[in-house]
């Protein structure tokens, strides 16, 4: 019989997590009590350090003195040993960029501001705390704590950074590094949390916490390191919660027959969970295929694994399957070749148990051991060693929040969004639209786009660089194969401003311009550069506008009626090109290719990398169905079944006491994209004795398929837009012995800009008037 009891009893050697060429700028190197100004330079753990001035409060230059002193022993900052105190200034750090993130401690005393400045854009704000929440650069900003003391975190790609203020103290200026921040669960907790250790900071918080029960194994999404995935192993279901949204709100996303163990996500992003009843019978783990569907992939045998499994496993670098025992003593970690169908003791604990289990930085292998410990296992040395202790907690499973394993430059992205208002997830294959009419509140489905197309599309902060520079539009047939440029004007306002007097706001242009043959726009410049890029008068300076003027919006417009497109299914691409010209390949090694995926009901908009289905041949490709065709409307004179016709005094005559009236129309569009509504007026009143509602047919999407009925009474079609019912004189004259009528056709065009409303000019009416008399 085993023993389940798990007793730490190895003991192994700490080493930090992680490792980097740029070092953690401590000040240690300084001399106390020395003072710098601005345009000094000084090094600091084998980082260069450069002095600046200081933008004061109001947006002005501070012209006064500025300082930048070394403070010991006072830990201001929160950190220890030496810190730096700014009153004011600036600080440049000159790492070895680029970075993928970064940290530091400060401590914030006094009346003041703050500056800071990341890939070159500059902030003033009163408080680091106004920073929270903030993107800068492309570069997203937390604030944890602040007034006095807290954390600067800093995500994303990072090319520059300057920070500085008054009364301002700092210390452990810190880049992140891949791996310094080790993820772990305790699931001996209830509500249960998943666990942040930074060792750069030497700092654990939770990150999130649940409303009730215990939490034993998480993950963190490939494509979102925001989306956390977990479960409680006695427990049938898996959850998330998406980390950067407001009330942290718990998903169920699949509920299984018996407990889900432990799960993990392969190289591709796909969802993987486990079963399993420790010795008690072999274990399972099965893919997930749908929010309800899930196929197995891998039976564990007791006989594989030393007779004892709890559900642990992981993917590895190369795809492969890794397992570990559980909360058993001994333990063992076992590499699954499925395609030799063998198991492989690679690492066994004598002593402790193995359950959680990831890779992290370098390719190393890391797990818990149920107990205060993590331990890292080097698979190239077979060596392991001591990663990370906390004494007061039973750490069940550990992970990594890495973006770069799915994002190629984090923080650089483009994301085509919408035409107009219509954003592309809500967009079918076959290029057709569902949307509610503003005009006449129908709903129109399978709606066509027509006349002038603005495209919407979105990009980070950071964008201009170098290699994502340009961008290009273009537009075929479906059913083509020669690709046509957009060719049309896009231009976007700035601010000119001008001594004495009001700013005005003349437009730059952003194309199209002739490079190498093709029609290419340019991403909108950075501020810095607009003074290179306009005219301006002495004194006069130019910037951006808080709030984008109408129209400037948009990246992209096709007039598909001037230019007489013909109708059909079309296909929209999206290019990126570098300064010179050069495209790139997207999504590559310069930026990610993001689309809307929908919006959330606080307003998120959500979004996914595109697929391999979207980006083709290095562009990104939606279809659109353009149809700018008119509609047909006309009624045909009301005649008597085996009688008269409506004379050209507009007279039906008939024989008392009734006779059967033929009333038909015909309501048309050339690709069925309309809708209409017919409506039968006697003197003032609808009629209202046959069997229509309000005496109006309702609306009917055209043509419908022949001789089928669509009300009551019996309305036909014959799939070509030509209708009819058939009523008496009795119905439509209610008690009258004769009487004048009215008959209403409107046909609605479908097509729609875009922007919430049909075409209205495409529409089509007929009105006929008639009278019933006895002969």
């Amino acid at each position: 019989m085993k023993n389940l009891l798990c007793v730490l009893s190895l003991f192994l050697i700490m080493i930090p997590l992680g490792a980097s060429g740029n070092q953690c700028v401590d000040f240690e190197d300084l001399i106390p009590d020395k003072s710098y100004s601005v345009g000094d330079i000084f090094a600091d753990s084998g980082t260069k350090i450069s002095v600046e001035s200081v933008e004061g409060p109001g947006g002005t230059p501070w012209l006064f003195r500025h300082l930048v002193r070394v403070e010991k022993g006072r830990a201001m900052a929160g950190g220890s040993g030496i810190e730096i105190f700014m009153d004011p200034g600036n600080l440049r750090f000159h790492f070895r960029y680029p970075l993928k993130g970064l940290f530091l401690k400060f401590g914030e005393y006094g009346v003041g501001n703050i500056n800071i400045d990341i890939n070159g854009d500059f902030r003033n704000v009163t408080h680091m705390v106004d920073l929270n929440g903030m993107t800068i650069g492309g570069v997203a900003v937390s604030v944890i704590g602040g007034l006095p003391k807290g954390i600067l975190e800093l995500n994303g790609t990072i090319n520059s950074f300057m920070v500085g203020g008054f009364e301002l103290f700092i210390d452990d200026v810190c880049p992140l590094i891949k791996g310094d921040s080790v993820y772990f669960s305790d699931a001996t907790e209830s509500p249960g949390s998943v666990y942040h250790y930074r060792s750069d900071i030497k700092t654990r918080t939770s990150i999130y916490t649940r409303a009730a029960d215990r939490l034993s194994s998480f993950a963190f999404a490939p494509w979102d390191p925001d989306l956390l995935y977990y479960v409680n192993a006695s427990d049938k279901h898996i959850f998330s919660v998406q980390l950067d949204t407001s009330g942290l709100t718990e998903n169920t996303i699949y509920s299984h027959t018996t407990y889900v163990r432990d799960i993990a996500f392969d190289q591709s992003g796909i969802l993987y969970f486990s079963e399993s009843t420790g010795a008690g019978g072999d274990g399972k783990i099965w893919r997930v295929e749908t929010g309800t569907t899930a196929s197995l992939y891998y039976t564990v045998k007791l006989s594989d694994v030393g007779g004892f499994w709890a559900g642990h496993f992981t993917f590895g670098p190369d795809g492969s399957l890794y397992l570990s025992s559980g909360n058993c003593i001994p333990s063992s970690i076992y590499h699954v070749d499925m395609a030799a169908n063998t198991v492989t003791d690679i690492f066994h604990s004598p002593g402790a148990s193995t359950t959680g289990i990831t890779f992290g930085p370098e390719d190393m292998l890391y797990f818990a051991d149920n107990g205060p410990n993590i331990y890292s296992f080097d698979l190239t040395t077979m060596a392991d060693q001591l990663a990370y202790t906390d004494p007061v907690k039973k750490i069940r499973d550990v992970g990594f929040r890495e973006i770069d394993t799915v994002s190629s430059i984090p923080g650089t992205w483009v994301m085509p969004y919408s035409i107009r208002y219509i954003p592309l997830y809500n967009i079918k294959p076959t290029g057709l639209t569902d949307y509610t009419d503003s005009l006449s509140g129908r709903e129109m489905v399978d709606a066509p786009f027509g006349g002038t197309l603005l495209f919407h599309m979105n990009s980070s902060n950071n964008i201009p660089t170098h290699e994502v520079y340009y961008y290009r539009f273009q537009y075929k047939l479906s059913t083509s194969s020669g690709w046509n440029d957009f060719d049309e004007n896009i231009s976007v306002h700035y601010v000119k401003n001008r001594p004495g007097l009001t700013p005005i706001f003349p437009t730059l242009k952003l194309g199209p311009y002739e490079v190498n043959n093709m029609q290419l726009y340019r991403f909108r410049p950075h501020e810095s550069e607009l003074p290179s890029l306009v005219t301006l008068g002495p004194l006069e300076t130019a910037e951006w506008p808080k709030t984008a003027f109408p129209g400037d919006v948009y990246r992209g417009r096709l007039s598909t009626a001037v230019k007489n497109l013909p109708p059909g299914k079309y296909d929209i691409r999206i290019e990126i090109y570098d300064e010179t010209g050069a495209i790139r390949t997207v999504p590559g090694t310069f930026f990610d290719m993001i689309v809307p995926t929908g919006t959330a009901s606080d307003g998120t908009i959500l979004t996914d990398p595109a697929g391999p289905t979207q980006i083709i041949d290095e562009g990104f490709q939606f279809p659109v169905h353009i149809d700018n065709r008119k509609c047909g409307a006309d009624i045909d004179p009301p005649f008597i079944l085996g009688g008269g016709t409506t004379d050209p005094c507009g007279f039906l005559r008939y024989l008392p006491p009734s006779e059967p009236v033929n009333i038909s129309w015909n309501a048309s569009h050339p690709g069925g994209f309309g809708v209409f509504r017919l409506n039968i007026v006697k003197a003032a009143d609808s009629v209202g004795t046959i069997p229509l509602i309000g005496g109006t047919v309702p609306f009917i999407s055209i043509p419908i398929k022949t001789e089928v009925s669509i009300v009551d009474p019996d309305i036909h079609g014959t799939g070509s837009g030509d209708f009819n019912f058939i009523t008496t004189t009795e119905g439509l004259l209610d008690g009258c012995l004769e009487a004048a009528f009215a008959i209403d056709l409107d046909v609605y065009a479908k097509a729609t800009t875009g922007n919430g409303q049909r075409i209205v000019y495409y529409d089509a009416y007929d009105l006929r008037a008639f009278a019933l008399a006895p002969w």
